[in-house]
C-alpha cells in the first residue's frame, strides 16, 4: 500500500494484483464529491493536533498483515 501525490492532485486509486491478474479502481469516480476534501481536511486536522491521522501508515501495515493472513489461509485451505 502506498499513498503519494503531488500538490493539487485529486486522485485516489486502489490497485490489487496477484497471480490471477490485476484490478484497478479509480476511487474518484465512485466516491462522493466531497470525500477528498473531507480526507484532506482530516489530515490537516491531525497535523494541527500534532498526531497521526487515524488511517496512517501503521493502520496500512495492519491491513497488509490482515490481507496476507487471509491469503495464506485461502492457500492452505484453512
Amino acid at each position: 500500500m502506498s499513498a503519494t501525490a503531488e500538490i493539487g492532485t485529486l486522485r485516489a486509486d486502489v490497485e490489487i494484483f496477484g497471480s490471477g491478474g490485476e484490478a484497478l479502481l479509480d476511487c474518484t469516480k465512485v466516491s462522493l464529491p466531497d470525500a477528498h476534501r473531507t480526507m484532506y481536511a482530516e489530515f490537516v486536522d491531525a497535523i494541527g493536533r500534532g498526531g497521526p491521522p487515524p488511517l496512517d501508515a501503521s493502520h496500512g501495515l495492519h491491513l497488509q498483515r490482515v490481507i496476507e493472513s487471509a491469503d495464506t489461509d485461502v492457500l492452505l485451505g484453512a
